[in-house]
């Protein structure tokens, strides 16, 4: 989705509650592919996060992981899918380049996705 809806929306949501919260805006296609494309198929879906990044992750964003209890990452673009084998709560997973973005489960993602169809269905 384009830069300029994001730009205008963390603009005015500056101007109104006086902080930019960094809008990340996805499309209903975008999203239908995020839930589409997810890696670790045998994930259960809320221990599966997507990471909402403002721009695509940098080259070798995974690089500098550190996983003591076994999660996985996969970059796909402007997201980072981490599974998390024991949520996300209790988890001691090091990923900088997590912290630019934000994250939602699978779970969300679908819903979202749904919710955007359904929209774009009534017009």
């Amino acid at each position: 989705t384009g830069a300029a809806p994001a730009r205008r929306l963390d603009g005015a949501l500056a101007r109104n509650f006086g902080k930019k919260p960094g809008v990340m805006l996805r499309s209903r296609k975008e999203l239908q592919k995020i839930v589409d494309e997810a890696p670790f198929p045998d994930a259960k879906p809320n221990f599966l996060l997507v990471t909402f990044l403002p721009e695509a992750a940098p080259k070798g964003a995974l690089d500098n992981m550190v996983a003591p209890d076994g999660e996985e990452a996969k970059v796909a673009g402007r997201e980072i899918y981490v599974h998390y084998p024991i949520g996300s709560g209790k988890s001691k997973l090091k990923l900088p380049a997590l912290k630019a973005g934000t994250s939602r489960n699978l779970n969300t993602v679908r819903k979202l996705a749904e919710m955007a169809a359904a929209m774009e269905d009534r017009g």
